[in-house]
């Protein structure tokens, strides 16, 4: 469950005039969008692809082979226009069966780390570098979900491929105004009193999400804020050395891991604060959730948050890595209530004119006709 995950299933279940219909194939497994996207009737095939080592190269190639047979035939069978892949691995494979099908390829890259890599490790990251950059280059138009990630695609590639921003949207509706729910019951479900006051955050527990750095400041506002609570939400890898990070900080009581949940605009209805401190980012989706839900938002000051929003405006901006300055900015917006609120109703706005599912959806399907116009 991820951004990048979450936008394939807002395109596919986008209505259409133009009845602009989508397959999706998921490489690997299937997750957390494989049950609403089969109960909507979305046309969705699993493939689960092998995800051998390069270094066992026999076995690699051989798991490729059959790969790139099991995609052309579903590119042939279902007569596909237009090829549309996310993230790094699915786009070179992208590329590949486009040039073996005659079918245009459009790609959308979600954040600087896919090209190029930034992973510390020279040698791997010059190959995947080189490889990226030229494959890529042979798309026929990129996306990008912010201008960030749109100036640096130039850098790289120049004038070899048509580059065009279109933001991240979400579904305003959904979060601005959520379904009725009684919040002091659902903070009963959670185990939450109902003075307690909430921080959130969403994001897979992963070391790119920077969970360890809010612990921590969490850790140094407990005095000053014995009442206050972090709801957690989200799985993955990390969770075992967060929960022993939560113990060995003697904050277990002011940490709640949710796990992956269906009901964030609840979560973000009862919360009196976000708080997102990411070590990079594209255009963060759980960031315009929690804006369009007018929350006040805390978050670090990287390429991708610092595209939408303005510190000290419609929300705060910290030093990345740094339980201080998460910790001081959480501070000042619990004490500062009135700043705090006219920020939240400016992020509202700003998302409410500029971060809309709609205008992703029109985006995406303009680049669609430019490329079809000119096949």
């Amino acid at each position: 469950m991820g951004g990048a995950q979450k936008i394939i299933y807002q395109l596919a279940s986008a209505v259409s005039e133009d009845g602009c219909n989508h397959s999706i194939c998921s490489l690997l497994h299937s997750g957390p969008y494989e049950k609403v996207m089969r109960d909507e009737g979305i046309d969705l095939t699993v493939l689960n692809a092998r995800r051998r080592s390069i270094i066992l190269f026999p076995l690699f190639v051989y798991d490729l082979f059959f790969l790139f047979k099991r995609l052309v035939n579903i590119v042939k069978k279902k007569q596909v226009d237009i090829l549309h892949a996310h993230l790094p691995d699915s786009s070179l494979i992208a590329i590949v069966i486009g040039w073996l099908t005659n079918t245009p390829v459009v790609l959308t890259v979600h954040n600087n780390f896919s090209l190029p890599s930034k992973r510390k490790a020279p040698l791997r990251d010059a190959v995947r570098t080189f490889v990226t950059n030229t494959v890529f280059g042979r798309a026929d138009y990129i996306i990008a979900v912010g201008n960030d990630i749109r100036d640096s695609l130039l850098k790289s590639l120049g004038n070899k491929v048509a580059i065009k921003t279109v933001h991240n949207g979400i579904d305003y509706l959904r979060y601005a105004n959520p379904a009725k729910f009684d919040p002091f019951q659902f903070r009963q479900s959670l185990g939450v009193s109902n003075i307690a006051r909430l921080v959130s955050m969403v994001g897979r527990l992963e070391k790119q999400k920077g969970h360890i750095y809010l612990i921590d400041a969490v850790a140094q506002l407990k005095e000053k804020y014995p009442d206050v609570v972090v709801l957690l939400v989200g799985d993955g890898e990390l969770k075992a050395q967060l929960v022993e990070q939560v113990q060995r900080q003697k904050v277990a009581g002011n940490i709640l891991f949710l796990g992956n949940r269906d009901d964030i605009p609840a979560i973000l209805g009862i919360s009196d604060l976000f708080v997102l401190p990411s070590i990079y980012e594209g255009v963060p989706l759980v960031l315009l959730e929690a804006m369009a839900a007018a929350l006040p938002v805390v978050a670090t000051d990287i390429a991708g948050t610092r595209e939408l929003i303005e510190s000290g405006v419609d929300g705060v901006l910290v030093e990345a890595e740094s339980p201080e300055d998460i910790a001081r900015a959480i501070d000042n917006v619990l004490s500062d209530v009135e700043q705090s609120r006219k920020m939240s109703v400016l992020a509202q706005t700003k998302v409410r004119e500029r971060f809309t599912l709609q205008q992703m959806v029109s985006g995406t399907e303009d680049v669609y006709k430019e490329v079809l116009n000119a096949i």
